[in-house]
């Protein structure tokens, strides 16, 4: 696993914090509206540096990302889902920390 695994774990935390953002902030209600958020924010076929760079969409990729990401953030609690998706109390504390951290490395 390594550095690898180390980056994967990273990414798909980084992943799971914007989720928590959107349905907390962003009012994304639905699982798959929030699914078809990451989906395009992870789309990078439009990306002509991206392109000329060589690098190709990985969508197969990209989607098991996405559904690994909200799995975690359900496995934590901090998501849940009846007729809509919200934050459960943990969930907007782990958001508001994360939110901080973030702020401060800026």
């Amino acid at each position: 696993m390594g550095l690898a695994g180390w980056y994967e774990r990273f990414r798909q935390a980084q992943l799971g914090d914007w989720m928590l953002y959107l349905v907390d902030k962003q009012g994304v209600r639905t699982r798959a509206k929030l699914v078809t958020e990451a989906r395009q924010a992870l789309d990078f076929s439009d990306n002509p540096i991206l392109w000329e760079l060589g690098v190709q969409p990985q969508e197969q990729v990209a989607g098991a990302l996405i559904d690994e990401s909200i799995a975690d953030l359900f496995e934590h609690g901090w998501l849940l889902e009846n007729a809509r998706l919200s934050l459960i109390e943990s969930g907007r504390a782990y958001l508001r920390q994360r939110m901080r951290v973030n702020q401060r490395r800026c």
